[in-house]
C-alpha cells in the first residue's frame, strides 16, 4: 500500500490548546509529535505541556519549545 506524502504547516504559537497536535523542539525529544492532555503554569509563570507521544508515552514539555500543527494537508 502506498500512502501519500503529508505536507505539514507548522507554526510556534503561545495559543496552544487542549487537543492540540503539536511537535517538541530543542534539545531532547526534538521531531516527536504528540497530542496535547493538559496545559499548566508553575509559580515562575513558565507553562507545560503534558502530551500523549507518538510512541504511546505520556510527557510534559516546556511549552516554549513545542510548535502546534496549523493544518495537516495531504499531497500526492
Amino acid at each position: 500500500m502506498i500512502f501519500p506524502k503529508m505536507a505539514l504547516d507548522i507554526q510556534k504559537t503561545s495559543r496552544i490548546n487542549v487537543g492540540d497536535l503539536v511537535q517538541k523542539d530543542g534539545p531532547f525529544d526534538e521531531g516527536l509529535v504528540g497530542l496535547v492532555l493538559e496545559i499548566t503554569s508553575n509559580s515562575l509563570g513558565n507553562s507545560f505541556v503534558k502530551v500523549l507521544s507518538q510512541n504511546g508515552e505520556v510527557k510534559t514539555w516546556y511549552a516554549d519549545l513545542v510548535k502546534v500543527f496549523k493544518s495537516v494537508l495531504h499531497v500526492t
